[in-house]
């Protein structure tokens, strides 16, 4: 399976230093949250407002970290070729307390992805990075996925292993 795991900075703090709001279960973190220099920098990838809007259908809560009134740009890669999807944050608390929620959580970016890709055609070429919070030591793991649609029914197991809950 095409996964790199790597450590990642402590969003908590990160989210501070910017003046976000600080994200505790599950989340969508703008591309460059870990470089940016400011909040007026951060951007999210094209796919983020389709996917809270497929997750609020699905019954799935997340925490924004834009404040009330806040705007991040958003912005589209080409150069890739596939679909780019967010940056998606999830909490030691939504592992420990419902890790069936990441599960349904990715579940609906799948659906969604294979629906789309059956209109389109072409190579069903995905990339999905997912931060996750680590229950012991507190630490983050990035998770970068690249592969195809079914693939990313493989990532919940991965999840948990890394924040500590497999």
């Amino acid at each position: 399976m095409p996964v790199d795991i790597s450590d990642y900075i402590d969003v908590k703090q990160r989210a501070l230093e910017l003046g976000c709001n600080v994200p505790t279960e599950l989340a969508i973190l703008p591309r460059n949250f870990d470089v940016a220099k400011s909040k007026d920098e951060l951007v999210h990838q094209n796919p983020a407002p389709t996917i809270r809007v497929l997750w609020r259908r699905a019954g799935i809560s997340e925490t924004r970290i834009e404040k009330e009134g806040d705007r991040f740009s958003y912005v589209k890669e080409k150069e890739f070729g596939g679909w780019l999807g967010p940056v998606i944050f999830i909490g030691s608390s939504l592992l420990k307390q419902n890790s069936e929620a990441v599960s349904l959580a990715l579940e609906v970016i799948s659906n969604h992805l294979a629906g789309w890709y059956s209109v389109i055609g072409g190579e069903q070429k995905v990339k999905l990075d997912i931060v996750v919070e680590q229950t012991e030591g507190g630490g983050y793991k990035r998770i970068e996925y690249e592969g195809d649609v079914e693939g990313l029914k493989e990532l919940p197991p991965i999840v948990r292993r890394v924040g500590g809950y497999e």
